[in-house]
């Protein structure tokens, strides 16, 4: 016999201080103070089954009558038979006291289920408004991968007209598109541990990749997993984002790499040019010299000194034809380095311009501060060339 049928026998004869037996079903009981199941006679059963009300059998090691009383319970029927000697009206009254405190008490119950239940609805109906009023994917299940409630902006992601129409799909199917259950689910894992699990999951939905984030939750009843609660954020964009900046990062690390090496170059340009240009200078002072010289051999009308001067000037007439093709040759190659430190420092504001042109592309940067930063370099680039321009 079930709990509850035993529970409410106790409650009918609650009260009763005799013995009194009990059928219910093909199982037979025994109620003094407290119900317990008995083995009676086959004599006895088989009056019991011929609707006797009246009956003989053994109370007590005496042959009595007993008087049976038949009440229906539902779908179900209840024997209680009671010997004849004791007072049956009051035991009826009894019974009938109790059954009518248990439908009482069963109204009481039913108004109270019916007051939560309405309670319940509304609180679904308020939990499904916040859970519609986001925009992360929400989906429950059941161990078996079927959905059982899902909001509106998965709805529209699958372009369902409205949640009903994902019930009972599995979310496998529905949502990822696959023919066999996710291999990142960890369903088994939460029935197992009943714990929240966090992850990030990437995947292909009819070729295009997405990127989630992923919350699964156990819910709990009576110690055991029911379902499963699933919220999926979509973090695609961010992800994208993500290695956009970091393709951006490598570029300008190559960028900066590129520059770092011509700046090297101009440097030794450059040093190469002052050791020119020093050079020059040199040559210069020699030449001045030797005009020095001829200037003074004019002066001296000693035709003795002329000859001697002569004879230093044919010297130093030799030496300036060699200083003159050595400043000669030193001016082409001077003009040939300030030629390529011009076009190396060109060369660096392209690139950096380059560089630039790169960042204000992204959308993440304000497009003012990035124009700010080019004008900042170009015109500081100009002024470092025109300087350099004004040393030579």
């Amino acid at each position: 016999m079930k709990v509850l049928f035993k529970e409410l026998i106790g409650k009918l004869l609650e009260g009763i201080n005799i013995p009194i037996y009990v059928k219910m079903g093909n199982e037979y009981f025994l109620h003094n103070n407290k119900l317990k199941q008995i083995n009676i006679s086959d004599y006895f059963k088989k009056q019991l089954n011929n609707n006797k009300s009246n009956i003989a059998g053994f109370f007590k090691d005496n042959l009595v009558e007993f008087r049976v009383i038949e009440l229906e319970l539902g779908e179900d029927k209840l024997y209680l038979i009671i010997p004849k000697f004791y007072d049956l009206n009051s035991i009826l009254i009894k019974v009938f006291s109790n059954a009518f405190k248990i439908y009482r008490e069963k109204q009481h119950i039913e108004e109270k289920l019916k007051s939560e239940i309405k309670q319940l609805e509304k609180d679904r109906d308020k939990f499904e408004l916040i859970l519609n009023g986001q925009g992360n994917l929400f989906f429950v299940v059941d161990l078996d991968y079927n959905i059982k409630f899902a909001n509106i902006s998965l709805a529209k992601l699958l372009g369902c007209g409205t949640p009903k129409q994902l019930i009972n799909k599995k979310c496998f199917k529905i949502v990822y598109k696959l023919d066999k259950p996710c291999k990142w689910c960890k369903m088994s894992e939460i029935t197992s541990i009943k714990q929240q699990i966090n992850q990030e999951v990437d995947t292909y939905i009819d070729g295009k990749k997405y990127c989630y984030d992923q919350i699964m939750y156990p819910v709990v009843f009576d110690n055991s997993v029911i379902n499963i609660v699933e919220s999926l954020n979509d973090i695609t964009t961010y992800k994208e984002i993500a290695e956009s900046m970091e393709k951006i990062d490598e570029e300008k690390k190559q960028i900066a790499r590129k520059n770092l090496n011509n700046l090297k170059e101009i440097g030794a340009l450059k040093k190469a040019y002052n050791e020119i240009y020093n050079e020059y200078l040199n040559t210069t002072k020699q030449v001045d010299k030797l005009n020095l010289l001829i200037n003074k051999l004019v002066e001296y009308n000693n035709v003795r000194k002329s000859i001697e001067l002569s004879e230093q000037l044919k010297n130093q007439t030799s030496e300036n034809m060699l200083l003159k093709d050595k400043l000669k040759n030193t001016t082409a190659r001077l003009s040939n380095y300030e030629k390529n430190i011009k076009e190396l420092k060109n060369k660096a504001i392209y690139e950096i311009n380059r560089l630039g042109n790169i960042i204000k592309n992204r959308k993440e940067l304000d497009s003012s501060d990035i124009e700010k930063f080019i004008a900042f370099l170009d015109e500081h680039i100009k002024k470092y060339i025109k300087e350099d321009d004004n040393v030579s």
